[in-house]
């Protein structure tokens, strides 16, 4: 016998504690006393995927009501489906089932992974659900807050050799595209409050700035001025670059003349010395 079946677990619905419904399939069985029965007369109540689903059955007065018969496999498989989507199981929160019988969302893109802001039913749902609009489900980590040591210990884990993008440029063609799809965008002002407010005036933490200096301990910074390219290796790495090509940026500052005296130096010294202040404008006054 083929059957399509609900079990209800009366305690948890008397409690309003969600779930308390599973609808699924069985084959080969038979149902005395609202039990479902293997033909080793062990009781069944389903496969739901849910954590802790057996202990649950077992702690509970659960009881099977028979929803469908066919003689075919095939049959009740597609009635199944017909009764998952008509009470919507996978988004209502009153369902253990987490899926639709016969469907594998998983590799299509149509579909991502929510979570039930109020039970934490965690499905995957058409990115256009009802349910997902409404913000009646929303995205598994939303609320979520990674530790300050998690937090290092990703920093840490995608840095220098084991990033991804590591001593790699974007292709011209590449930052053609990417300025014209940012070309004459122009933020709104909640983008604009929301970085203020978020980034701007948010102070460093102190675990931000333990990363910031284990990543960057005894690391200098190199720039092939013919290639403005720009690296940070290990100062134990220097003798395997060429430092008449890469230099440290910082050690090489950008001389400016004063408009009086002639003299070339650095844009600090320009300002604090010479152009307005410089002593041969005052001899010329």
């Amino acid at each position: 016998m083929h059957i399509a079946y609900m079990v209800t677990f009366p305690i948890r619905k008397s409690n309003n504690i969600l779930p308390y419904y599973y609808i699924g399939s069985k084959s080969n069985c038979k149902v005395t006393d609202k039990k479902i029965y293997l033909k080793s007369d062990k009781e069944y109540w389903g496969s739901s995927s849910w954590e802790g689903y057996n202990d649950i059955v077992s702690s509970d007065n659960c009881f099977v009501d028979v929803l469908a018969v066919s003689e075919t496999y095939q049959e009740i498989l597609e009635e199944e489906r017909r009764i998952h989507i008509e009470l919507n199981v996978v988004a209502s929160p009153k369902y253990f089932n987490k899926s639709i019988a016969t469907t594998n969302n998983f590799t299509n893109p149509d579909f991502a992974t929510y979570k039930h802001i109020l039970h934490g039913k965690i499905v995957r749902l058409e990115r256009m659900h009802p349910m997902v609009l409404s913000g009646e489900y929303v995205g598994v980590t939303k609320g979520d807050k990674l530790s300050d040591e998690t937090i290092l210990k990703m920093s840490i884990n995608n840095s220098g050799e084991k990033n991804g993008f590591f001593q790699k440029q974007h292709t011209d063609e590449t930052k053609r595209k990417i300025g014209l799809k940012n070309k004459d965008r122009v933020k709104s002002k909640e983008e604009i409050d929301n970085w203020i407010q978020k980034v701007a005036k948010l102070p460093m933490t102190e675990s931000h700035r333990k990363s910031i200096s284990i990543l960057n301990k005894d690391k200098v910074m190199l720039k092939n001025f013919d290639t403005n390219t720009t690296i940070k290796v290990h100062r134990s790495e220097l003798s395997n670059y060429d430092l008449t090509i890469w230099k440290n940026p910082a050690t090489i500052q950008k001389k400016h003349e004063c408009i009086h005296c002639g003299i070339s130096t650095n844009r600090g010294n320009l300002n604090r010395w010479h152009n307005d202040n410089c002593k041969f404008k005052i001899c010329e006054e």
